[in-house]
């Protein structure tokens, strides 16, 4: 088992620069740095904001766990089987409850609520709804300032647009972060959860 966090790890293994990474999961760099070089320790929610960004366990982000996907985890805090939790993913991908977008742990969670008994039909769609809204964030970090530099929606040769495409991603990330609020209060508002 690794003794220390893998934040720098990750960030290597995904090809980004701590420039790039603090842009995308909004966290300065040296701040990012300090984390990586175990200086600070990251808040509860920093590190449920990174191993949802690395679609990981948090346990493996902080260096706890030598488990990726998380099942050892999974089937210990629950007692359910990771052969139980399968079959739901394998049910909720044929209703489409489940998308092959959704990380790992998306997955596990989403299968582990219904076989739990907490998770609603309300709740399930309602958390996919911003899971998806999280995704197609990061797709768009990705297309600005990922490593290929993908160009999203070919925004430049949109010359009819008198924005350039850092108002236009500004924009785009301000809406996403809105619906996710949105969603929230949504939550909120039926007491699902």
């Amino acid at each position: 088992m690794n003794t220390h966090n893998r934040i720098k790890e990750l960030r290597k293994k995904n090809k980004l620069t701590l420039d790039q990474m603090s842009e995308l999961v909004g966290i300065k760099r040296g701040t990012l740095n300090n984390y990586e070089n175990e200086k600070t320790e990251p808040k509860l929610k920093t590190w449920e904001n990174l191993a949802t960004f690395f679609k990981v366990p948090i346990t493996y982000i902080q260096g706890l766990s030598n488990d990726e996907e998380g099942w050892k985890e999974w089937e210990k805090n629950t007692g359910l089987t990771q052969k139980q939790i399968k079959k739901e993913i394998e049910t909720q991908k044929s209703t489409g409850e489940i998308t092959s977008s959704m990380s790992t742990q998306q997955q596990i969670q989403s299968a582990v609520n219904v076989l739990m008994g907490s998770g609603t039909k309300d709740l399930r769609v309602v958390e996919s709804a911003y899971d998806t809204l999280f995704e197609l964030e990061q797709r768009i970090n990705t297309s600005y300032f990922g490593s290929n530099k993908v160009d999203l929606l070919n925004l430049k040769q949109h010359s009819s647009s008198n924005k350039e495409p850092n108002d236009v991603y500004k924009d785009l990330i301000n809406i996403i972060q809105s619906a996710k609020n949105d969603i929230q209060n949504l939550k909120n508002r039926y007491n699902l959860s």
